[in-house]
């Protein structure tokens, strides 16, 4: 029997964050720190956005106490080999 998997990317470039993204790690302390967002883009699953070029969505799951948090990540591939995160949501 075999499986397929979809391939994971391993991102060794530069990361920018957009200020926003700091808000939002200032405002979910216990979720997310900006090390984890960069090890999420690094060995994370990248899922290219229909209809945006260059545009991945990354989906985490964290465990907050007894429930599962769920984090998507927005990130942009730019033209310099770096990786720009510009939006963040939990739910």
């Amino acid at each position: 029997m075999w499986r397929v998997q979809q391939r994971r990317r391993l991102y060794s470039g530069y990361i920018e964050f957009e200020e926003k993204i700091f808000t939002w790690i200032n405002k979910h302390k216990g979720i997310a720190t900006k090390e984890w967002f960069e090890s999420q883009v690094r060995y994370g699953e990248w899922k290219e956005l229909p209809n945006q070029p260059l545009c991945f969505l990354i989906t985490a799951t964290q465990f907050e106490g007894r429930k599962n948090v769920k984090i998507r990540i927005w990130i942009r591939l730019l033209a310099s080999n770096k990786v720009r995160i510009y939006h963040a949501h939990a739910s």
